[in-house]
C-alpha cells in the first residue's frame, strides 16, 4: 500500500512539473503573440497613413492640373475656340 502511494505522489509531482512547464511556455507564446499583434497594428496604421497621404497627393495633383489648365485659358481666344467645333473636347458625344 505504501509503495502505491509513493508512485501516485511521484506521478502527481511529475504531472505538476509538466503542467508548470506548459504554463510557462504558454505565457511566453502569449507575450510573443502580443508583441506580434502590436507590430501588426503599427504596420496597418502606417499603411493607412501612407494611403491617406497618397490620396491627398492625387487630389493635389488633380487640383494642380486643373489650375494649370485654367491658367492656360486665354479669355480672348475662348469664344473663338468655342465657335470652332474641332477644338471642342468630346464633341463626338454631343
Amino acid at each position: 500500500m505504501e509503495l502505491s502511494k509513493i508512485f501516485f505522489d511521484l506521478a502527481l509531482v511529475i504531472a505538476t512539473v509538466v503542467l508548470a512547464w506548459a504554463t510557462f511556455k504558454l505565457a511566453q507564446y502569449t507575450r510573443v503573440l502580443a508583441k506580434l499583434t502590436e507590430r501588426l497594428v503599427n504596420i496597418e496604421t502606417e499603411r493607412d497613413a501612407r494611403e491617406r497621404q497618397e490620396r491627398r497627393r492625387k487630389d493635389l495633383a488633380t487640383g494642380l492640373q486643373a489650375a494649370e489648365r485654367l491658367q492656360a485659358i486665354q479669355p480672348e481666344r475662348f469664344t473663338q475656340r468655342l465657335s470652332n467645333l474641332e477644338t471642342i473636347p468630346n464633341r463626338g458625344q454631343i
